[in-house]
């Protein structure tokens, strides 16, 4: 099996064991090492600051060091670099501290052999790499987590954070989650503007153990309100007993304002088209009703919900609705508004004429999702303009009838002249 060649840092102020620690490298089977060999921990730092190693073994006991305060010292010079500690006391006490600060390993000097060190320092740096690489993890998990969009928590069911990450700090206008959870101790009383809202969560959460879409209004840090959405499941102990929340929090602020806005302008619209003495009507592109004011609903003679979803056909002889139906294809197609007058005809009613206008309607994408039409009666205006039309007739006939007879008396007055002039004499005597 070929040697796996490793340079080793040696920081031990005794030359005794320095030599047997370089003998017991050169008896090893599956690595070589190359040892080199401070004396004490500034002639240890020295040699790190000009070379690299791939393992440091420390007596703990140098001269000029300061004991397992060493090892965060040299951590902190070579923070990739494993560590293994070595000392006298054969201690399980003095092995724990020396990994708890920082040490991949603890060797009893009395005790070491080169199978033994070969194993320290195979097992130290692989120990080490798999460190970095949880270290690795766990500095990406951090980075996605505190760039979330979203706010992520855990709470205690008494309503305390006990995590908190930077997205859910910086939607409730605290610098840093730290902040966020030393200053919001009380969830219920101090979060939600609605003080019942956390016994809603509460309930909701001991009965489903989740919950999505959970929408509040709540206090930032600076007194102002905002809307968030919260999903949430509760984690359990084996018992069944909550240990505490887990879930996502989402500023819906500015959803929320446009929900509002919407339903102000919606409100206002159908407030507009309900006082108008005009029908209006919207269809959607398959020629079915959407919408209807309620003085189209009173000419049809039926309620909204008895309109929606149905066409032209189930109103209109058959004629009038292919003929409506044409028009609105022609609009749907175009895009154009269509503008005309026709011929109308209520359920149980006589023939009207109406003026109609027909427009097309966009939706978000910009592609038509149907049509609004508004008519109104004309019947009567159409009747006058026709009465207006026969009376205007009448009185044109009468005009041609008055200027044929004016003609036909001056052609007899001139006839007449005529007759007089050639029977009356020409000369009458003198007396």
């Amino acid at each position: 099996m070929s040697q796996e060649r490793l340079k080793v840092l040696l920081i031990e102020h005794d030359p005794a064991f320095a030599r047997a620690m370089g003998e017991m490298l050169g008896q090893g089977r599956e690595l070589a090492a190359e040892m080199r060999s401070a004396p004490g921990l500034e002639d240890g730092l020295s040699a790190l600051a000009r070379d690299k190693f791939d393992v440091v073994v420390l007596d703990v006991c140098v001269p000029d060091g300061a004991g397992l305060a060493n090892v965060p010292l040299l951590k902190s010079k070579a923070p990739r670099l494993p560590i293994i500690v070595a000392g006298d006391a054969d201690d399980e006490t003095v092995a724990l501290e020396a990994v708890q600060a920082g040490a991949q390993d603890y060797l009893v000097k009395s005790q070491l052999t080169p199978g033994w060190l070969e194993r320290s320092i195979r097992y130290a740096i692989e120990r080490h790499r798999m460190d970095l690489a949880l270290l690795a993890a766990e500095e990406k998990y951090h980075s996605v987590f505190d760039h979330l969009v979203e706010g992520i928590f855990r709470t205690t069911p008494e309503g305390r954070y006990l995590m908190a990450n930077s997205a859910l700090a910086r939607i409730y206008g605290y610098a840093t989650p730290d902040e966020l959870i030393q200053s919001l101790t009380d969830i219920g009383r101090r979060l939600y503007v609605e003080e019942s809202r956390r016994a809603d969560f509460i309930r909701l959460m001991q009965e489903h153990d989740t919950l999505t879409g959970f929408e509040s209004q709540i206090y930032r840090k600076d007194g102002t309100v905002i809307w968030i959405s919260e999903n949430c499941r509760a984690i359990r102990d084996s018992a069944g007993q909550i240990l505490y929340y887990e879930g996502t929090v989402e500023d819906i602020t500015q959803r929320r304002q446009a929900e509002e806005n919407l339903r102000h302008s919606e409100a206002l619209y159908h407030s507009l088209v309900e006082t108008l003495p005009q029908n209006i009507f919207r269809k959607d592109i398959h020629e079915r009703f959407t919408f209807a004011n309620q003085q189209f609903c009173k000419v049809l003679g039926h309620k909204l919900e008895e309109i929606i979803g149905k066409t032209d056909f189930d109103f209109y002889p058959r004629e009038l609705a292919e003929k409506y139906q044409r028009d609105d294809r022609r609009v749907l197609e175009t895009g154009h508004a269509y503008e005309t007058v026709e011929e109308n005809q209520p359920p149980g009613g006589e023939k009207i004429y109406v003026q109609v206008v027909k427009t097309p309607l966009y939706g978000a994408d910009g592609q038509i999702i149907g049509l609004q039409g508004i008519f109104w009666d004309i019947t009567q205006q159409r009747l006058a303009d026709e009465k207006i039309r026969r009376v205007s007739a009448l009185m044109a006939q009468s005009r041609r009838e008055l200027r044929a007879k004016n003609q036909v008396m001056e052609e007899s007055l001139k006839m007449a002249r005529e007759i007089q002039l050639a029977m009356l004499p020409q000369q009458y005597p003198a007396f």
